[in-house]
């Protein structure tokens, strides 16, 4: 079963893209929107880095693999852990291949995504 549900509220939302980076600032944001997808043809190795600064409430990002299978890259929460960052290499699986943005209600939150193989896009594109 797929799922290419997005669903947002977003205020004082800033984005900007720019070939194969996407960022942006919410001042609030509850939901969720893709910001990268790759339709691979057959299983292969792509390189991300990422950042997030969250100043109220949590966000995370998830990759989700053809099967809709959902894993969580990056967590984050005001206060302690409120900005994480780090680059990584995945092994995406022939098909859809997704990776969302996803805010806790009232999330206030900055984040920048970079990928080397795929569409990125920006949130509420």
């Amino acid at each position: 079963m797929e799922d290419d549900y997005s669903s947002y509220n977003l205020t004082n939302f800033s984005g900007n893209q720019s070939e194969n980076t996407v960022s942006g600032s919410a001042e609030k944001l509850e939901g969720m929107d893709t910001i990268w997808e790759l339709d691979a043809e057959e299983p292969e190795e792509v390189n991300i880095s990422y950042s997030l600064m969250v100043t109220s409430g949590k966000a995370k990002l998830v990759y989700v693999d053809p099967e809709g299978t959902v894993s969580t890259l990056l967590e984050c929460s005001a206060g302690e852990d409120a900005g994480q960052s780090a680059s990584e290499t995945i092994e995406v699986r022939e098909g859809e291949n997704r990776i969302r943005l996803v805010g806790a209600e009232g999330t206030g939150l900055e984040y920048e995504f970079t990928a080397d193989k795929g569409d990125v896009e920006a949130f509420g594109d």
